[in-house]
């Protein structure tokens, strides 16, 4: 086996024509480059079948069992021959052959436990790449074959007609949707901030040769210096970015368990969770703190909207809202928004007040926070 090779241009010819025999399908879109003779890249950017999905279902269920909850799946990887035991099958054969084309001109002297490294070049496989996630295609449909017509029997005229499940969401449902789908957009936003920032520290840490010192007392120190803390700076925010689109992507596909009251079926959720817990031994706390939460709704949903205006501010309970809300013209002074933050009313800015949940408290509240108003204006 000849391991010697005097450029990268030799050295990249002699892998193509081990990987031309390798057999790769031709759906397979693929590149070659060679840096250094010491790193040999071989790119999947495309195939019929889906390489990331194992590798997926691996990281799920590490996610799952480590605690960290759900894991936001891969567009692309980097690995060399061990990675490929996570493949079955055809596609296992398949990579097993391009690792063998890969490392057909390689030595490998090293010894891990001493950590000593002695190898001809360092071969690697990516799948996908920084900024071009892997795409599957060509992908065989699974499309069934029509079935065969059946005669359908006229509709007699005096039969009933079928009634459509209603599937319409009310208000409070459609806001909780449309939250979720701004989240979706805010992950979506901060991955593809992500990949581009971490793109750009990979692309610059690929102009400065593996293992490079900075040069001291060499005019290139000083942008040596500059170029490193810019890949720094740039992967710790990649990595940061990638959080941060986690984070929006659990909120976006998580289901709420809690019932809120501003849900107009409030009453309705609640009374069919009481029902699935009955019969169900130490669940009678439960049931009696849910069936008095019935009764606090069914009270408020007595309640009626009415206006209070005192001069310079307005104050409304909203029945529909089911909110204590306090209206100024134009941004109240800070001593004013003291008085409602320490009552607990928050600003809205889609509604444009200061408000609170309409409960008993909240009345007691925002009449202390009336009279410390109307006090200030003596």
């Amino acid at each position: 086996m000849r391991t010697n090779y005097s450029s990268n241009k030799e050295l990249k010819q002699m892998i193509s024509a081990e990987l031309k025999k390798a057999g790769i399908p031709k759906e397979w879109k693929t590149s070659l480059s060679v840096r250094d003779c010491r790193y040999v890249r071989f790119s999947i950017k495309a195939a019929p079948v889906d390489l990331l999905k194992k590798i997926n279902e691996k990281n799920a269920r590490r996610y799952y069992l480590d605690g960290y909850g759900q894991a936001t799946p891969l567009n692309h990887v980097q690995m060399n021959h061990v990675g490929i035991e996570d493949f079955d099958g055809e596609t296992y054969e398949i990579m097993h052959k391009i690792v063998l084309a890969l490392n057909a001109f390689n030595y490998d002297n090293s010894d891990s436990q001493v950590d000593y490294f002695d190898c001809g070049y360092y071969a690697n496989i990516h799948i996908g790449e920084i900024g071009e996630p892997f795409q599957v295609t060509g992908a065989p449909s699974t499309q069934e074959s029509e079935p065969a017509q059946e005669e359908i029997e006229p509709v007699q005229e005096d039969s009933e007609p079928v009634q459509e499940e209603n599937t319409a969401i009310n208000e409070y449902e459609a806001k909780q949707a449309a939250k979720r789908a701004r989240y979706a957009e805010l992950a979506e936003k901060a991955r593809k901030e992500s990949d581009a920032r971490i793109s750009h520290a990979s692309k610059m840490s690929a102009m400065i040769p593996a293992g490079q010192p900075i040069l001291v007392d060499h005019y290139s120190a000083k942008g040596h210096r500059r170029a490193l803390d810019k890949i720094s700076n740039n992967m710790r925010k990649g990595i940061e970015l990638h959080k941060k689109a986690e984070h929006y992507a659990r909120k976006a596909e998580s289901e709420p368990y809690a019932i809120s009251s501003d849900d107009p079926d409030a009453i309705g959720k609640i009374q069919d969770r009481i029902d699935e817990l009955k019969g169900r031994r130490g669940k009678a706390p439960e049931i009696r703190r849910l069936k008095a939460r019935i009764a606090t709704l069914e009270s408020q949903a007595k309640l009626e909207t009415r206006d209070h205006d005192h001069g310079w501010f307005q104050v409304r309970e909203d029945a529909k809202e089911r909110r204590i809300m306090f209206f100024f013209e134009g941004r109240p002074d800070e001593e004013t928004r003291a008085i409602l933050k320490h009552r607990a009313f928050k600003w809205s800015p889609s509604r444009g007040a200061w408000v609170r949940q309409w409960t008993g408290n909240a009345v007691w509240a925002a009449q202390d926070v009336i009279k410390a108003l109307l006090e200030e204006t003596l």
